[in-house]
């Protein structure tokens, strides 16, 4: 609830400008509460192990109408973006001191997202969009199952050893990290889409462009990204 009221302020700061574009008999202005889903993957180069992963959003928009075909519209929207790798990663070897493995990979990032969006009318009801997306990471987190085990060296003192003889003592645990520091706090992606509306009832559907890296690498985000969405005149 906190989140929806600083996002509901927030929002009307930013569309202050916008609204001042409605002083015509012709334009109108809309609010738009939205919430639904995203899924979300990696595109480049050293993506072949990546694998798309669902996630959820939610936000506000507001659209000022300036014609019967084109509306212009700015939002703030919380998404929480998931995608998983199902690359097995390794440190060290069977038969060193410390063996383990990382695998069933899954990383999340939350953001808050401005979407800009210039909106196309060819008939009523329906929309075609397209836009900028400025956005601000909040948090990164890479959850991962780590197994392996280690050469157990009690009571083996300072005489020479052969590691590959000592008795070797298994783990296997689940691992959450902060991983922030290793991906870009700000973004830009391009989001391009389709709505309809029924009733005042918005159904909408985006396909967001990252042109931002990730990770450190030259691998840009790209999701897909659904809302269901109530509008009321302002």
């Amino acid at each position: 609830m906190k989140l929806m009221t600083w996002m509901t302020l927030l929002l009307s700061a930013l569309l202050s400008p916008i609204a001042a574009l409605a002083q015509t008999d012709d334009a109108t202005v809309t609010v738009k509460p939205m919430v639904g889903m995203t899924v979300t993957t990696l595109a480049g180069d050293n993506t072949s192990d990546i694998r798309s992963g669902a996630g959820w959003a939610v936000g506000m928009e507001g659209e000022v109408r300036l014609s019967e075909r084109i509306g212009l519209s700015l939002g703030l929207v919380y998404t929480k973006n998931t995608f998983k790798s199902v690359e097995t990663m390794t440190d060290g070897a069977p038969s060193t001191l410390l063996f383990r493995s990382f695998s069933n990979n899954r990383f999340s990032q939350e953001h808050i997202q401005t979407p800009l969006m210039i909106a196309f009318y060819p008939v009523k009801h329906l929309a075609l969009k397209a836009g900028i997306q400025p956005r601000l990471l909040l948090s990164a987190t890479w959850q991962t199952h780590v197994s392996g085990d280690y050469a157990d060296m009690s009571g083996v003192g300072y005489a020479p050893v052969i590691i590959e003889d000592l008795p070797r003592t298994h783990f296997d645990y689940d691992q959450t990290s902060q991983v922030r520091a290793t991906f870009d706090k700000v973004g830009l992606s391009i989001p391009v889409g389709v709505s309809y509306e029924w009733k005042r009832v918005v159904l909408d559907a985006r396909y967001h462009f990252g042109l931002s890296d990730e990770a450190e690498s030259d691998d840009k985000e790209r999701y897909l990204m659904l809302t269901l969405g109530y509008k009321f005149n302002m």
